[in-house]
């Protein structure tokens, strides 16, 4: 992929940068791979203190480099460089080339600065090709102060102190680090524009990225997961986990349409997120990386040893046990709904302070038909709360049953419900089989029938209506 750049040194000069498509050009949606990071290692959070921002990067995929363009204009009112760089090769080829600052005196020189960080290490050649040698790359590390000698942070640059210009810069990358590739005019001024080139040759595939502005009508946000899950438990665009129970968790970040609300994530999967209810392809990509997230606390109000979510023929039935229990007044039974809310189902008291393990239980007599994602939460007598993992249990609800009878025993009226619509009249019959609808009275409205048995004798009859009977007994 080619990028290409307007910059004004007071004029302007053009920018490409070239690179290998891995993974081709964006779809129509504005959507891009994303990953977050770098992937340095495990994050954790103490879920008794307040966790804030785990600082969390986004970056965005373009191909096998992963690299943003250049700031869209500069010119003299921009920000601009107090020195410029170059390295001292005066020892020879073989020694190690250190830095030196030039201060720019009145002149300050205007500048570019690429952010990227390699996700794994290697080394990688920038190369630049220009008309005339009128700039020169210098890469830094960690970061760029354009008011102060940056020296210190220096790793190469283009431009030596014997007058030479060379096109390209090897590096060895360190996976995680950050690195500012910083471009400056080789002298004071430059009055006409001049094109450029820099290109990255990847040798031992360390793969490079670097943070992006969002496409437009873009947004993102993290996403916690359970280890080895793809449940999402939590969303927060600020990775602000508090809450989590303790536990092993993978923290992914997700590039998403902003008229979405990511709350509604919450209790799907990241492939589920996809789609709409109505089934249409939504435009959300999910990191192609995670980063491994323990969370650990020193003061957890009780000590959570098992949860479960088990159906039967009538509901779900939830079980959780806890080792020890502090200031713990209540537990309050949680269902995810559809929209992703949590909606509350109950309560069961807690036993305050005790060492000793409890078990608990809850049932849920209304169950949604398929998958029913349950939390509990457990409440302080001081109001703080904490949360169980999740559980889930698939439920098939009943079929309804083909004639229903209401009320069953009966005296005077008699309703029958049918699961469709019948082509014929509903028939009473006594248990000799004699037809008995000479002595009720009926009104039929589509699937509903009410007759008017107060007529017949006390006993028990079958009730026939669209090929199904039921029992009734008439008082």
């Amino acid at each position: 992929m080619t990028y290409t750049h307007s910059l004004r040194w007071p004029a302007t000069a053009l920018l490409v940068f070239a690179c290998t498509l891995l993974f081709g050009q964006p779809s129509a949606c504005i959507e891009r791979a994303s990953l977050i990071g770098p992937d340095t290692g495990l994050l954790t959070v103490d879920v008794s203190q307040a966790a804030g921002s785990l600082d969390l990067g986004l970056y965005f995929v373009n191909g096998e480099q992963y690299v943003r363009p250049f700031s869209d204009v500069l010119d003299a009112t921009d920000e601009s460089s107090a020195f410029s760089y170059r390295a001292d090769d005066s020892r020879g080829n073989e020694a190690v080339e250190t830095c030196l600052a030039f201060s720019a005196g009145r002149n300050n020189l205007p500048f570019d600065v690429l952010t990227f960080v390699p996700l794994t290490s290697g080394p990688v050649t920038f190369t630049y090709r220009e008309v005339a040698p009128l700039v020169t790359l210098s890469i830094f590390r960690d970061s760029f102060d354009p008011a102060v000698n940056n020296c210190f942070n220096w790793l190469a640059s283009t431009a030596t102190i014997t007058g030479k210009l060379r096109p390209s810069i090897t590096l060895d990358v360190v996976g995680g680090q950050v690195y500012k590739l910083v471009i400056l005019p080789s002298i004071p001024a430059i009055t006409d524009p001049k094109p450029y080139r820099v290109s990255f040759t990847i040798q031992d595939s360390p793969r490079l990225f670097s943070e992006s502005e969002l496409a437009p009508g873009r947004a993102y946000t993290y996403l916690a997961l359970p280890a080895g899950g793809d449940v999402i438990l939590r969303q927060s665009a600020a990775g602000d986990f508090t809450g989590l129970v303790e536990g092993d968790y993978t923290v992914r970040g997700i590039d998403y349409d902003d008229a979405l609300d990511p709350a509604t994530f919450v209790s799907q999967t990241t492939s589920g997120i996809r789609t709409d209810e109505n089934g249409n392809e939504r435009c959300i990509t999910v990191s192609t990386n995670a980063i491994a997230l323990q969370v650990v606390s020193a003061t957890l109000p009780v000590e959570w040893a098992g949860f479960t979510a088990t159906p039967d023929d009538d509901g779900i039935r939830l079980r959780w046990s806890v080792a020890a229990e502090r200031d713990n007044d209540y537990f309050r039974v949680e269902r995810a709904a559809p929209d992703g809310q949590w909606t509350d189902l109950g309560e069961v008291a807690g036993n305050g302070d005790s060492d000793r393990a409890a078990s608990f239980s809850f049932y849920d007599a209304q169950p949604r038909a398929g998958d029913n994602i349950y939390r509990i939460a457990q409440v302080d007598f001081d109001g703080t709360e904490s949360f169980s993992t999740v559980a889930t249990a698939h439920w098939d609800a009943a079929a309804p049953e083909a004639l229903t009878t209401f009320p069953n025993p009966v005296s005077d009226e008699l309703t029958l419900r049918a699961a469709a619509e019948p082509a014929d009249q509903p028939r009473i019959f006594d248990m000799q089989g004699r037809d008995m609808n000479r002595s009720v009275s009926l009104t039929v409205t589509g699937t509903l029938a009410k007759l008017d048995v107060s007529r017949l004798p006390a006993g028990v009859y079958i009730a026939q209506w669209g090929g199904n009977q039921a029992r009734i007994v008439k008082k």
